[in-house]
């Protein structure tokens, strides 16, 4: 689990800008193969949390800092921590938030679901797909669960022997179905008039409205 960031800018036709990008990628070293300049954000564990994330913060971004402090439920008592009196979690959002008001181009969330529960995995992702559209950065999720990219990415990006097998936004047509794609599949053969949809949350509603009808 690890925030990194890059400055350059990235091919177009893989990630976009506005968006974040999921990718899927068991060994876990396209992007350090593929991105020059990645770098791991790092810090002084005696910061106060206040004061780490203003230093040296954008001065367009800054002010997303309050909106970042809400969504991930960063308590006042917290605000006044130093760095090191933190749990895992609580500095992981503290190091998202400080690298996505920096003047980083890219914003890279190296296997985040790692160390954070489902709850805090989407609030997190929720708060990066509306960042990056209001920021203009480059947000890239990698994980080794393929679920993760499907129910949180704008974008998916389908990793196989450091080779990009898949780079699309319709989860429906990956080569390898996920757990929500298996349980659509197994449900069309039971009689539940569900389709392939685009979007997990689209398939969600149908689930529920076909249970609905029954």
């Amino acid at each position: 689990m690890e925030v990194k960031y890059s400055n350059i800018r990235l091919d177009d036709k893989i990630y976009n800008t506005n968006e974040l990008s999921g990718i899927f990628d068991e060994d876990g070293s396209f992007l350090d193969g593929t991105i020059s300049d990645i770098s791991t954000l790092t810090y002084n564990k005696k910061f106060p949390v206040m004061w780490f994330l203003r230093l040296g913060a954008n001065k367009d971004r800054k002010k997303f800092i309050p909106e970042f402090l809400a969504d991930f439920e960063i308590s006042k008592e917290l605000q006044k921590r130093k760095l090191e009196a933190l749990s895992e979690s609580e500095l992981l959002k503290i190091l998202i938030i400080k690298v996505c008001v920096s003047n980083a181009r890219v914003v890279i969330l190296d296997r985040i679901d790692s160390c954070l529960n489902w709850k805090d995995l989407n609030t997190v992702l929720k708060k990066m797909r509306s960042h990056a559209k209001a920021s203009g950065q480059n947000i890239l999720f990698t994980t080794n669960i393929l679920d993760n990219i499907v129910n949180h990415s704008d974008k998916y990006i389908i990793i196989k022997d450091n080779k990009i097998t898949y780079n699309n936004k319709d989860f429906s047509a990956m080569p390898d179905l996920t757990e929500t794609g298996k349980f659509a599949e197994m449900a069309n053969k039971r009689g539940a008039d569900l389709h392939k949809y685009k979007d997990p949350s689209d398939l969600l509603k149908a689930i529920y409205r076909d249970v609905k009808r029954r």
